[in-house]
């Protein structure tokens, strides 16, 4: 009876060094491959490999930030950082918990060499690299998640921002960015709760009363409030506004819809990325190159049911419900929010007013 051969996940979205890859690692292993990180989630949640080789571009954020990911969920997989003859990531890659880095465009026999000794990294030498990945980065990811996403636990959030805040180890410039990035989760917080007592407004059919208004005001005051997250974020937003944009509605409806489609697209898209805002009368276009759209999102994201659903199946997840009140809101103003792919990655939101005259 032979032995079984390791499994080797591929996850690179450049099919021919994708190929060049599983050409070589098939002449040792079974070989799976994904292009984006949302098939290796679905893949190490149904069939985990016993290593994963992740290309350094990985859709969407990157194999670094990947690793992290993984690390601080628990995942103690050998990975392979893939990354170009000379490119500078070999610190990086030890500090996201990448057990080596895998140059391609390789000779056959190199690469093959570290596929090899990739799938015999021994358990103590896994067990520390996920160790050494839960460093104060990785806590603060935790920290985040509790605020954003579980009520049920920001004590202990908090406890453990106060401790990472009381290591010795951080520096000014670290502490400065765990400050920030702490604000951003209480922000998160807020904002869930904010949309969870709209929600409960806005099912009740409590009655608005609409009004011609310029929605230009509006626009400015919530971009100048949220271009300090954006900037922590290191995410540009372009905003394209007319003079005058006149709609029906309600101003307070109008700002829970605008705001979450914003942080939204905020939270899905990656350090670099651009989110564009087009602003004409009775329309408003808000455009991400985030996390990609799935089937039938449109309709998910409307329901609080179908959050549920986006977030069972490891797909883009609307921030704190917010995509939901979003459209609620446009929907009692007698308004509509449509959410529709852009092109292969993110998310284009239309929200439309009635015409004031």
């Amino acid at each position: 009876m032979t032995d079984r051969r390791p499994t080797v996940l591929v996850a690179d979205n450049d099919a021919p060094r994708r190929a060049e890859i599983c050409r070589v690692a098939a002449l040792d292993h079974e070989v799976v491959t994904a292009g984006h990180d949302t098939e290796v989630a679905a893949r190490l949640a149904e069939d985990p490999p016993d290593a994963v080789a992740v290309s350094v571009d990985l859709p969407p954020y990157g194999g670094l930030a990947a690793c992290r990911m993984w690390r601080g969920q628990g995942f103690c997989l050998p990975v392979a950082l893939v990354a170009a003859p000379g490119a500078d990531v070999d610190e990086l890659a030890r500090v996201a918990g990448a057990d080596r880095v895998v140059r391609v465009p390789a000779d056959d026999a190199d690469l093959r060499a570290d596929l090899r000794a990739l799938t015999k990294v021994g358990p103590e030498a896994v067990a520390f690299a996920a160790r050494a990945v839960r460093r104060w980065r990785t806590e603060l990811e935790e920290i985040v998640r509790i605020f954003a996403h579980d009520l049920r636990g920001p004590m202990a959030a908090l406890d453990t921002s106060l401790a990472c805040l009381s290591a010795p180890e951080i520096g000014a410039e670290d502490r400065e960015f765990f400050v920030g990035s702490c604000r951003d989760a209480s922000e998160r917080l807020r904002q869930m709760i904010d949309n969870l007592d709209a929600l409960g407004e806005l099912q009740n059919g409590h009655g608005w009363e609409l009004a011609p208004f310029d929605l230009r005001g509006e626009l400015d005051s919530i971009i100048a409030d949220l271009q300090p997250a954006f900037a922590l974020r290191d995410i540009r937003l372009d905003a394209t506004l007319d003079t005058e944009i006149a709609v029906l509605g309600d101003r307070v409806l109008s700002r829970v819809a605008v705001r979450n489609v914003l942080l939204d697209a905020l939270e899905h898209s990656a350090p670099g990325g651009v989110v564009t805002l087009i602003a004409s009368p009775r329309r408003l276009e808000i455009e991400d190159t985030g996390a990609p759209v799935p089937p039938a999102f449109d309709a998910l994201a409307r329901q609080t049911a179908g959050q549920c659903e986006l977030k069972r199946r490891g797909a883009r997840v609307s921030r704190g419900f917010g995509l939901t009140a979003a459209a609620l809101a446009m929907e009692r103003q007698s308004g509509r929010l449509s959410l529709e792919p852009a092109g292969e990655r993110g998310l284009r939101a239309v929200a439309t007013w009635s015409d004031p005259a």
